[in-house]
């Protein structure tokens, strides 16, 4: 079984917790990553905390991931859209609160 990093655990509950449509979709993408590809999501989930930046991605094997912050709201409905396509995967796009692994809102699609 594979493990669950902390920051990816809380993530997934977060967006659990919402009950949205469709966030059974968006969390076994984020579940089918590799050992590594969790790694990374873990690491830019940190520097998430630490600094809200631009957008960070993760173009794993199986799904593009992006991780936005809460200012770049209104880019999310237009890229998660466009990203399966140009991407030739499904994409996970989430944006999140300021400096806190905590969901404001996240989007997927498939190409």
């Amino acid at each position: 079984m594979r493990q669950i990093p902390p920051r990816m655990r809380a993530l997934i509950r977060d967006m659990e917790d919402t009950a949205s449509p469709g966030f059974t979709a968006a969390t076994e993408l984020l579940l089918d990553l590799t050992i590594a590809e969790r790694k990374k999501l873990e690491a830019a989930l940190r520097k998430h905390e630490k600094s809200a930046l631009a957008a960070r991605t993760i173009n794993a094997k199986k799904v593009y991931i992006e991780i936005r912050d809460e200012t770049d709201v209104p880019a999310t409905a237009r890229t998660v859209s466009d990203l399966p396509t140009a991407m030739q995967k499904p994409a996970v796009v989430m944006v999140l609160k300021p400096r806190v692994v905590s969901v404001r809102s996240w989007n997927t699609a498939n190409p």
